[in-house]
């Protein structure tokens, strides 16, 4: 039934939208149905670009010379002992980022590069020769040489390995087997710098030594001869422990001590002897006379004194008596002669010993110099031995140095080209290809300013689509109508399908307004198509030519010059006199009339009473209008009709042209309803494939239509 727009007039064929807001745009595809429909209708689109892209890219690979690139892998490893002397020299610091970034630095740096490009000479090779020729060499050769250093520099690559101290080196160039000695020969070129700015700090610092040792040693001959000359001079002889003095002191103090004990015992002997105390000698002796003389009286007592006993014991006792007296003299005089000895020889004692004492009092005055003396020379003598110590190590460990960098793998000559990546580059460029395809079908998908199917029409006018007409190929006029009206045939079966969905929906309107926008859009094939459809149907029509400018359908029924509409409106013929009947289908015609241009508007107030008279006599009147842009005949009619069948080119008819003219159509007071057809469709059209619309065209329907 007829929806109804509040606010733009009578009813009308129109689907607002439900949040008032009018017309929405055209929407994108969202699901998968959509999508491929997308991507069947704009094949060509995706296809060019996907094409296009990867032979351009293809051909500009082909002008691209072959680059191979050799790796390497070098690690920085500062390994060894350093003497301590040499720290100043030899000092290696802990590697850190900045020690790695100088030993990349220094790998690949010109002046490495100039000397690969000496070592292989790479100027004679074309790559890294200038491309343009440079001043003249015989002028300016270093021009030449710093082109061909830099082109080498360009070739080479030095990249630390995940943050280690392994360095990865390349060299890149046309010849696998040149980049590969080229990389090779950058390590080793690195290596033996290695080991030789260590070899040659080495050397550096053995010359230094050598020359302070030569120094040291005659700073040492000279103060040894200055202490034996200081000695001579102060009478400073060494002795075994000590100075001879202190020797002197020394032993003269311990026989003062011990001359000192001898007189103190020979005075207590003497003192012993002065008061009876006796030695051991004489009390022994006189214990024996004392016995003797106990015999003799007990002799004398028992044998008388005249005895033989008696007598010898008189003259034993005599003896002893005799020893005893001899030896006490002895004593004393030893004693007393010990004693004037004893004090004789520690008074020469302590003479010496204070002669002494004043000798090495003047000898520990001079030998305090001595000993500064002597210092200096014991710093001397350890500084150059320390100095010859290092100086053997320096020796031994440039025997044995090694370079802080070694090589962990070679080089080897690339199997594979490094650049350019030529199944990478196609590999993108058909996936660009692919995506710029894709973007150009978006963008003509989004950017369609026509309409191609009845959802497109109800999204982008929110009016009802009854139907969709397929073009005919064919070029005469006749022959469209013979293809429209034939039996069986799609574009028939089409037709009949329009006719009765204008029944439903529009209450079966029996004048129907059939207007396009501009011309050939098929409204006059339509009209006519519909009208025979009608009368073959057993339905009286009437169908009125109201394009009087360029009356199509006058000249397809033979009828351009007849009398017509507009002898009609002048009131020079009658409608009896105007009317034609159609030889093909029974229908009946009135043409435009006149031959000229009209210069007379159709009025609405001219044709009611008209259309009341045709109304009673025909079932169904089909008034075909002029475009609705080229004037405003068709205004007129549509206000007359019972409904409005706008005709829209499939494909083909701009949409800012069909809003204008819906709003010409609707925004009249007493307008009419309004729908709209689809006329000229390509159902065998790539463009409308992935649209309901296409499935008529397939072969599941071919026993249903007949082409």
């Amino acid at each position: 039934m007829l929806d109804s727009t509040e606010g733009r007039g009578p009813p009308h064929l129109v689907r607002p939208w439900a949040d008032g807001r009018g017309d929405r745009p055209h929407p994108l595809p969202s699901d998968v149905e959509d999508f491929l429909g997308v991507l069947s209708r704009q094949l060509w689109s995706i296809l060019l670009p996907a094409i296009l892209i990867p032979a351009l890219v293809a051909l500009a690979l082909s002008q691209v010379p072959t680059l191979y690139t050799a790796t390497g892998t070098v690690i920085y490893d500062p390994t060894g002992y350093s003497a301590d002397v040499l720290r100043s020299i030899l000092k290696t610091d802990p590697t850190t980022d900045t020690i790695v970034a100088s030993q990349a630095a220094i790998l690949g740096n010109l002046s490495a590069a100039h000397r690969i490009a000496t070592d292989l000479n790479l100027a004679s090779v074309p790559e890294f020769a200038p491309r343009r020729p440079v001043a003249d060499e015989r002028l300016f050769p270093n021009d030449h040489s710093a082109a061909v250093d830099a082109a080498v520099l360009r070739a080479m690559s030095v990249v630390p390995v995940d943050a280690s101290r392994v360095f990865a080196v390349s060299f890149t160039a046309q010849d696998p087997d040149l980049a590969a000695v080229a990389a090779n020969r950058i390590m080793a070129i690195y290596i033996a710098d290695q080991l030789s700015l260590k070899t040659t700090a080495l050397r550096a610092a053995y010359a230094w030594m050598d020359a302070r040792a030569a120094a040291l040693r005659a700073k040492a001959l000279e103060q040894n001869a200055a202490i034996a000359r200081y000695r001579q001079a102060n009478g400073l002889i060494e002795g075994v422990q000590a100075q001879i003095g202190t020797e002197e002191i020394s032993g003269l103090s311990a026989d003062l001590m011990r001359a000192e004990e001898e007189l103190a015992g020979a005075q207590a002997r003497r003192d012993a002897a002065g008061s009876g105390r006796l030695s051991e000698n004489v009390v022994a002796m006189r214990l024996a006379t004392v016995q003797a003389q106990g015999a003799l009286d007990a002799a004398r007592a028992r044998l008388g004194p005249n005895h033989p006993v008696v007598r010898a014991l008189q003259q034993q006792l005599a003896v002893l008596r005799a020893a005893s007296g001899a030896e006490s003299a002895d004593v004393s005089a030893g004693v007393n002669a010990d004693a004037q000895a004893a004090a004789t020889r520690l008074s020469m004692l302590r003479g010496s010993l204070l002669a002494a004492q004043a000798q090495g009092a003047k000898e520990a005055d001079a030998a305090v110099a001595l000993q500064a003396m002597q210092q200096d020379a014991d710093a001397t003598r350890q500084l150059l031995q320390a100095l010859l110590t290092r100086m053997e190590q320096s020796a031994q460990q440039e025997a044995i140095e090694t370079p802080d960098a070694r090589i962990l793998s070679s080089a080897a000559p690339p199997t594979t080209s490094s650049s350019p990546k030529r199944g990478l580059l196609l590999a993108a460029a058909v996936l660009l290809g692919l995506v710029a395809g894709g973007g150009l079908a978006w963008l003509r998908e989004v950017t369609t300013t026509t309409l191609r199917t009845e959802r497109e029409v109800d999204d982008a006018l929110g009016l009802r689509c009854l139907g969709t007409i397929p073009g005919v190929r064919t070029g005469s006029a006749e022959d469209v109508q013979h293809r429209l009206a034939r039996p069986g045939s799609l574009a028939a079966r089409q037709v009949q399908i329009l006719r009765g969905r204008l029944r439903f929906a529009a209450a079966d309107p029996r004048i129907l307004a059939v207007i396009s926008t501009r011309p050939g859009e098929g409204k006059t094939s339509l009209a006519l198509a519909l009208a025979r459809s009608a009368a073959r149907g057993g339905e009286s029509v009437l169908v009125v030519d109201c394009d009087r400018v360029r009356p199509h359908l006058s000249r397809i029924l033979m009828a351009a010059d007849a009398p017509g509409l507009t002898e009609l409106l002048s009131g020079s013929r009658s409608t009896r006199e105007v009317i034609r009947a159609d030889t093909v289908s029974g229908l009946s015609i009135i043409p435009a009339g006149g031959t000229t241009a009209p210069t007379q508007r159709l009025a609405a107030t001219t044709l009611r009473p008209m259309i009341a008279d045709w109304r009673r006599d025909y079932d169904l009147i089909v008034l075909d209008g002029a475009p609705l842009l080229a004037g405003v005949d068709s205004l007129s009619i549509a206000e007359l009709a019972d409904a409005v069948l706008l005709c829209v080119r499939w494909n083909h008819t701009p949409r800012r042209l069909l809003a204008y003219a819906r709003r010409l159509l609707t925004d009249q007071p007493g307008s009419a309803p309004l729908a709209v057809v689809l006329t000229r469709l390509g159902a065998r059209s790539r463009a409308l494939r992935g649209f309901p619309e296409a499935e008529f065209s397939t072969r599941r329907y071919a026993a249903y239509f007949r082409a």
